[in-house]
């Protein structure tokens, strides 16, 4: 299990505890997707000239993810998402939530 905050842009914070997770990758994006009691969130992750890289953006957070503890930071007036892990670096991302 992990442990997923979700910071909104309104400033509104959650705690969940995802029971499941899936990282799709196709040539130019990443599907994040969490499964949790309280239903799925979906988030999209582009790559961008800040991170050209989707494979390494994909390792990023599936190293997170097996931490067991991931926040996201959501900004999606410039559609951009912070990631970080407990002990991690806060990265910054092209995407938003589906």
């Amino acid at each position: 299990m992990v442990n997923l905050t979700i910071n909104s842009s309104n400033d509104d914070l959650k705690s969940i505890r995802v029971e499941k997770y899936n990282l799709t990758v196709n040539d130019e994006s990443l599907k994040l997707e969490f499964k949790a009691a309280s239903g799925d969130i979906v988030y999209w992750i582009n790559k961008d000239n800040r991170e050209p890289n989707i494979t390494l953006i994909k390792e990023y957070i599936s190293d997170l993810l097996k931490g067991g503890e991931i926040c996201i930071r959501e900004y999606s007036e410039r559609k951009y998402i912070f990631v970080k892990g407990e002990d991690a670096v806060e990265r910054q991302f092209t995407g938003g939530r589906i």
